[in-house]
């Protein structure tokens, strides 16, 4: 029995020592079979921490906010600089190059001023560069070719004009457009005479205006004027002034549409009664054309009488009454109003 026992614990010993089969490879075995691995369960399903080929998976790869924003302002400021340069060298390229001299000077309706006169008070010249006539006014008259500046200096020189345009027409032409204003009547003035235009604007003072052609405007009181301003006078002399360039413009139409002039006949417009207008003439004739209306037509019926109504030498007086045909009175017969 002791031999036994003996026997069995050196077996157990002998087994123990030996390595379990199926820890050991066999020489042969799996040569010709693919090799798969398995994964790993536990690792699959945890979430990598730092996943790859990330933008944020480095913090160097990380731009700070400052230094874009300074490359930003970089690329501004050089493209500010290319188009200040661009700008600068065009305007000297224009500025500077012969191909945009004045070469001609045109103006275009003046008859009381003359082409060189209009062209003196612009201060433009030949041969001086278009570009450098495109001189004050604001931005939008430069962009349009208008030289705002030469407009002015005429305007301020000139009384009798009453509207001016200057423009360059690349690459070597100013053309001037001017509208003058017109004589319209004599306003009495420290005995002197205010030439006044169709809108009330004196344009010039006339010491001897008995041989101007134009009617006086009389009854109405002048306290101060200026040039190329509209004068100033007593209250209520406005409406005046206004009745008195109505009649003078019917007087110019009416001569206008016949052949033989009435306004030269005409020595004076009185208004002083806006009632009762009268036509003060040069042959003995008085005209009480009532309160103004319907001028045209009654200024055409004045002309007509004095050419076919009226006896040669006569004198009297034609009166306009309302919605009534003008009656001729002689002076014998009927007051002047």
């Amino acid at each position: 029995m002791r031999r036994e026992a003996s026997f069995n614990a050196q077996l157990y010993n002998l087994r123990s020592a030996v390595p379990d089969v199926a820890h050991f490879a066999m020489p042969d075995a799996g040569r010709d079979r693919p090799h798969r691995s398995i994964p790993d369960s536990k690792q699959s399903s945890e979430p990598d921490p730092m996943p790859k080929n990330t933008p944020n998976a480095s913090p160097n790869n990380t731009a700070p906010e400052g230094a874009l924003t300074s490359l930003a302002s970089g690329r501004l400021a050089l493209a500010a600089i290319v188009v200040f340069a661009l700008i600068a060298a065009t305007i000297l390229f224009f500025g500077l190059s012969p191909y945009f001299a004045i070469s001609e000077i045109e103006v275009t309706g003046n008859s009381l001023y003359s082409d060189s006169q209009i062209i003196s008070m612009s201060g433009l010249s030949l041969g001086q560069n278009g570009f450098s006539s495109l001189k004050g006014g604001g931005i939008l008259k430069r962009f349009s070719f208008r030289c705002a500046g030469a407009e002015e200096a005429v305007a301020s020189a000139c009384p009798y004009v009453r509207t001016v345009q200057i423009r360059y027409a690349m690459p070597a032409e100013i053309k001037i457009e001017i509208t003058e204003r017109s004589k319209s009547v004599i306003l009495p003035y420290s005995g002197a005479g205010l030439l006044l235009d169709g809108e009330g604007v004196a344009v010039d003072i006339m010491k001897d205006y008995s041989r101007s052609g134009l009617p006086v405007a009389a009854g109405i009181t002048v306290n101060n004027y200026e040039i190329g301003k509209p004068v100033d006078v007593d209250v209520g002399d406005d409406m005046r002034i206004e009745m008195a360039l109505l009649v003078a413009n019917a007087l110019r139409q009416v001569d206008r549409d016949s052949a033989e002039a009435l306004a030269w006949r005409i020595t004076s417009i009185d208004v002083g009664d806006l009632r009762n207008i009268t036509l003060n003439m040069n042959n003995g004739i008085n005209v009480n054309l009532g309160d103004g209306t319907e001028l045209y037509h009654r200024v055409s019926a004045v002309k007509e009488i004095l050419e076919h109504g009226i006896g040669e030498g006569e004198e009297g007086v034609i009166i306009f009454s309302n919605n009534a045909r003008p009656v001729f009175v002689p002076n014998a017969a009927a007051p002047t109003r």
